[in-house]
């Protein structure tokens, strides 16, 4: 008897992504209705549509959330995810990173979280890493360390807003034990004379628990 080679069987997921009107809700909706899970597609235009269904999606006529809807295919169940595409909630995605849940064994952030002043933004961004990283799979994590936060009105002969952020060790160590991490080493420099900024530097090696 030939070995069955598919894949195993189990839930699936997947996204659909793509930029604003390239068809991503009414592909949900064909999918939905070839597969007997809605009885007919819906109309985005019309506001009959599965995703794209809330007060706001249906007046805008536009993706503004996630809609997760679920159907089956030959005995597989699938969940869709259906991704609004508008450019205006690229700012939003400014913390995620393109990967799937537990599929990277190492991750480089160089000077990474440096403009993330709020505390909040920089537990979000590790939660991010942890999210990425499969169990056991390391982090190396490089800041400026200091407890200062130091803030640019005009940088090469222009006019911006742009802080930058110095790390407490000790807080950031801390944060990532809290972000399901374990620090292993950390190791901290001087700055190299004339050929980077003068700030101390530290760098985290750290393992997803």
């Amino acid at each position: 008897m030939g070995q069955d080679v598919r894949s195993p069987r189990g839930p699936r997921c997947i996204a659909l992504v793509g930029p604003f009107q390239s068809g991503k809700t009414t592909l949900l909706e064909a999918i939905m209705a070839r597969t007997g899970a809605i009885r007919s597609a819906g109309s985005v235009e019309l506001g009959t549509s599965v995703g794209d269904s809330s007060p706001e999606a249906r007046r805008h006529k536009m993706g503004v959330g996630l809609t997760a809807a679920t159907t089956s295919f030959m005995g597989d169940s699938y969940t869709f995810i259906d991704c609004p595409g508008s450019i205006e909630f690229a700012h939003d995605m400014r913390a995620a990173l393109p990967a799937v849940d537990a599929s990277w064994d190492g991750l480089v952030s160089f000077y990474s979280l440096i403009h993330m002043i709020d505390d909040a933004d920089v537990r979000a961004a590790l939660a991010e890493f942890r999210r990425v990283l499969a169990g056991g799979g390391l982090l190396l994590l490089a800041v400026h360390a200091g407890e200062e936060t130091r803030h640019l009105a005009e940088w090469f002969g222009a006019e911006v807003d742009v802080s930058f952020r110095f790390f407490d060790l000790a807080w950031l160590g801390a944060e990532l034990e809290r972000a399901s991490f374990t620090v292993e080493s950390l190791t901290r420099r001087e700055p190299y004379p004339g050929t980077e900024v003068a700030t101390p530097r530290a760098y985290f090696l750290a393992r997803a628990v």
